[in-house]
């Protein structure tokens, strides 16, 4: 499925990679540009958290049930290919290093109650609970 590009002249695209986007009317446009700001100081948190592991920390409408989604970029591994490399016998340091180095793309719901408790955390004051929680839910993404 990576070489096909196109079906019956419909572009075909990876929902884990980044560069996913849904149809959006301007009312949706809107909501997520408010949501942007309103969530900012928690999007700015997390990546400074995750400095090392990813690219960008985004507020998505693509997510419904799940607080947060770890994709990959356009031309990075997915999730799936990074562990199968990963467990590679044969797998050199030199390699393993390299797809750890491959940034990820963190999307959050901003519906969800735990991303909700972690913008209240932020804003008022953050301690080692707060920071141990979002390592974890990162962990689990």
């Amino acid at each position: 499925m990576q070489h096909l590009s196109e079906y019956e002249k419909k572009k075909l695209v990876n929902v884990g990679k980044g560069d996913f986007k849904f149809p959006e009317s301007e009312d949706d446009k809107t909501k997520v540009k408010r949501l942007k700001k309103m969530y900012q100081p928690l999007t700015e948190w997390l990546k400074n958290q995750y400095k090392d592991l990813v690219e960008s920390v985004n507020v998505s409408l693509k997510l419904v049930d799940d607080p947060m989604a770890v994709t990959s970029s356009e031309h990075g591994y997915s999730a799936a290919m990074t562990k199968i490399n990963k467990a590679q016998a044969f797998a050199s340091k030199d390699k393993q290093q390299m797809y750890n180095v491959m940034k990820k793309i963190v999307e959050i719901n901003p519906y969800h109650p735990f991303i909700r408790e972690l913008l209240e955390r932020v804003k008022s004051e953050v301690d080692q609970e707060t920071e141990e929680a979002a390592k974890l839910l990162f962990d689990v993404a």
